[in-house]
């Protein structure tokens, strides 16, 4: 373990001020306490940002039920999603801009999944949400500009979409990560229990699907679920999403709308769960699922797989992937 400025964990939550009480409160604090003690990566961050062992400006936390979210001193970066806009510019969060405000109560992990890198369904736990929520508050960093987009869309003079934020994603320059996971993923590796997270985009809520892998547990380099942007979109919408520049595979995860999805140029699994789907799998060798492995024939709509961007396809190759699917 790393040399610590904070040896007591009571000097180390005066740099913290909360509205809190209760076990709520306690439940925090712990977790904190336990994260810098566990993890070098974030007590490298508590440290750097706070080396004489005062916090002139406290990080406040408040309380808002099932709910992770950090008010960000806009001054700092101009495009922070966290800051509402007006028309015209953004407008500053409600507490002083050399504070940072932490709204985080209840469970907001509770119910939330996300995939790993063999496309197993994990739980995102507590700590995992509260380190993302503090590396925002001691980095500044967002979670990147596509999430800054769908945060804002229709908010704002640029009049952004939600398919520009997954126009943004088909970027190979940019990150489907965004700069904040890449720092949550380092803390989880540190902290036993917690599950490496191919995704900032990766937000799945059980409704009981199967724990099954969706990559018959072969590691992928990102994954990408389209949940969150459905819920932003009109109910008719088609998503596009198209990763054909990108060279890393890939999970992509539809949504209970329609959808076009098109692969990278390596090895990926695309399920397009409920609705018309239409699939093209690229170069690299494509496992395709019009709905999901959990549901059975019939109730995901009438999908289409379109071989044009393919080079070559045997389907007696008898090494090609067989899904499990409910009959």
């Amino acid at each position: 373990m790393a040399q610590k400025i904070y040896s007591t964990k009571s000097s180390f939550l005066a740099l913290f001020n909360t509205t809190l009480a209760g076990p709520e409160r306690t439940l925090i604090e712990d977790t904190l306490w336990q994260l810098y003690l566990n993890s070098d990566r974030f007590s490298q961050l508590v440290d750097a940002t706070f080396p004489t062992g005062t916090a002139p400006h406290p990080i406040i936390f408040q309380y808002a039920a099932n709910t992770a979210v950090t008010l960000l001193d806009i001054s700092s970066d101009p495009f922070n999603q966290f800051a509402p806009y007006t028309a015209d510019n953004y407008t500053a969060p409600s507490a002083a801009q050399t504070d940072i405000t932490i709204q985080f109560g209840g469970d907001p992990t509770n119910g939330a999944l996300f995939f790993d890198e063999r496309g197993n369904l994990v739980n995102y736990s507590y700590e995992q949400a509260l380190a993302h929520e503090l590396i925002h508050a001691l980095t500044g960093h967002t979670d990147g500009a596509a999430a800054t987009i769908l945060a804002t869309q229709g908010q704002n003079a640029l009049g952004y979409t939600v398919q520009d934020a997954l126009d943004h994603l088909s970027d190979p320059n940019n990150s489907l990560m965004g700069p904040t996971v890449e720092i949550e993923n380092e803390i989880s590796s540190q902290i036993a229990g917690n599950h490496f997270r191919p995704g900032y985009f990766n937000n799945v809520v059980d409704i009981g699907q199967s724990r099954d892998s969706r990559t018959e547990d072969q590691v992928v380099d990102s994954v990408l679920t389209l949940r969150g942007f459905r819920s932003k979109a009109g109910s008719g919408d088609v998503l596009k999403v198209d990763l054909h520049a990108r060279a890393e595979t890939s999970l992509i995860y539809g949504s209970a709308g329609r959808e076009m999805i098109v692969g990278s140029s390596e090895d990926d699994y695309l399920y397009g769960l409920n609705s018309d789907d239409v699939f093209f799998g690229n170069n690299g060798f494509d496992f395709i699922h019009g709905g999901d492995i959990s549901a059975p024939y019939g109730t995901d709509g009438q999908d289409v797989v379109d071989y044009r961007l393919w080079n070559s396809y045997d389907a007696s190759d008898a090494d090609a992937p067989q899904p499990p699917h409910q009959k």
